[in-house]
């Protein structure tokens, strides 16, 4: 017995009909329809019934069962912009080094408060001497306050965990 297939067609008036086919093409032409319906499906876009898969042609923006606003998610946006976003692997990373980051500072704030707004005004073009001045040290003072508050924060081990090395700060330090 000779089995036919069928690949449901959209007409103009947003109908949909079922054209023979052969069995390669409906395998090839379905894998995709079956795979759109499933992520509409996963993402919960897609609310046609069970018994009514047979009129899914994977054109989701013209179907009635379509339901609501597309999610808004990394992989959505990735998929319609063409970027490649982070994997959560590297969000994740990213995130925990930033309250890494955040954690020695706040630390440093509380040491050396006056280390901290120095390295901001170096941030903003500033020489060490005239950060130094500004914040009313001078470069020799501000250099042991930066030099014994990374020894204090290397002794508590919070220097372990920074993603980046704080070799070249030490090496002003000293």
């Amino acid at each position: 017995m000779d089995h036919q297939n069928y690949f449901p067609v959209r007409d103009k008036y947003n109908r949909v009909t079922l054209e023979p086919v052969s069995k390669a093409c409906y395998e090839e032409l379905m894998r995709e329809v079956w795979r759109t319906r499933s992520y509409m499906k996963y993402h919960r876009r897609c609310c046609q019934p069970r018994k009514l898969w047979w009129l899914c042609d994977g054109q989701c923006d013209l179907c009635r069962f379509c339901c609501g606003d597309p999610c808004l998610s990394l992989e959505l946006m990735e998929e319609e912009s063409g970027h490649d976003f982070p994997s959560c692997c590297d969000v994740e990373t990213a995130v925990t080094d930033q309250l890494v980051c955040a954690c020695v500072l706040r630390r440093l704030r509380e040491l050396a408060p006056d280390v901290v707004r120095a390295g901001e005004l170096r941030l903003q073009g500033c020489s060490l001497g005239d950060a130094a001045k500004q914040v009313g040290v001078s470069h020799q003072l501000l250099r042991y306050h930066m030099k014994r508050a990374l020894r204090i924060m290397r002794e508590e081990g919070l220097l372990e965990d920074l993603p980046f090395s704080l070799d070249h700060l030490l090496s002003h330090a000293a």
